[in-house]
């Protein structure tokens, strides 16, 4: 019987993309060596369910916790590494360049094949950043929020970002029994839906309490609170900011890879 052949497949990035590809790489192949390189703490956690942290949905930040590196050892052969990041990548060699976030230690691991899910980074604008804003991107972002929430007396909740993450975080965070407010540039929330559904969200929302304040920019933030464009401060004990993504492309860029006109990986 002819034997199978052995390939070193690294994917860079463990969250959604990264986690999947490896799990369905090893169901198809049982003897290529798989490394997942992740430089957050966590991989393969359940994304859409963050928000739901805060409003006691889910009981335990470690819930969120699809596989651990320990169990994608275990059930699937493969080495998940996190709090290591790739900085360089030599395509003509054929390796990659890691730093160990913890150590900072660098080492070069080498692929047959290598695979790229670097995710997006929060849109942070510096203007609008302090101690009490936050992003909601992972498991460490929950973690950092729960810390400030037991830390702190939070009694009012900014949300800036009308989008999906903005609806769900005020949903959380009303549940959990705070005063919310959301912000949005737009004149309506969730722009992907027509105008008149986008009503019917804006009354339930309405209906319990929470407050919308749409149709507007965000200038800045302060000690007190939120303050929009035309100057007028809204009270905030914390501020979560969900105003988008951008493709964290700077490896890929560096490694002479195409950007596309969305400035993602072509």
């Amino acid at each position: 019987m002819e034997s199978k052949k052995s390939r070193k497949i690294v994917i860079v990035g463990g969250s959604a993309a990264g986690s999947t590809v490896g799990a369905n790489l090893r169901r198809l192949d049982d003897f290529s060596e798989i490394v997942i390189i992740e430089r957050d703490p966590d991989v393969s956690f359940s994304n859409c369910s963050l928000p739901y942290y805060f409003s006691d949905e889910v009981e335990e930040i470690d819930d969120l916790i699809v596989t651990t590196p320990e169990q994608f050892k275990t059930r699937y052969n493969i080495d998940a590494r996190v709090n290591e990041e790739v900085i360089d990548i030599n395509r003509e060699e054929k390796f990659v360049v890691v730093v160990n976030l913890e150590t900072k230690e660098t080492y070069k691991e080498s692929y047959d094949y290598l695979i790229l899910a670097p995710g997006g980074e929060p849109k942070t604008p510096k203007n609008l950043l302090m101690d009490k804003v936050f992003t909601l991107r992972n498991v460490e972002d929950v973690r950092n929020i729960s810390e400030f929430l037991r830390d702190n007396e939070i009694k009012n909740v900014g949300i800036i970002g009308n989008g999906f993450i903005g609806v769900e975080v005020g949903e959380a965070f009303k549940l959990a029994g705070k005063n919310v407010t959301l912000f949005g540039s737009m004149e309506q929330v969730l722009t992907p839906f027509d105008q008149d559904m986008a009503q019917i969200i804006h009354k339930e929302m309405l209906d319990h309490d929470l407050k919308l304040v749409l149709g507007c920019r965000v200038s800045d933030t302060t000690d007190y609170g939120v303050e929009i464009e035309s100057g007028k401060v809204f009270p905030a004990d914390l501020i979560i900011l969900a105003i988008g993504i951008s493709p964290n492309t700077k490896l890929v860029e560096k490694a002479g890879l195409k950007i596309g006109e969305t400035r993602g990986i072509l």
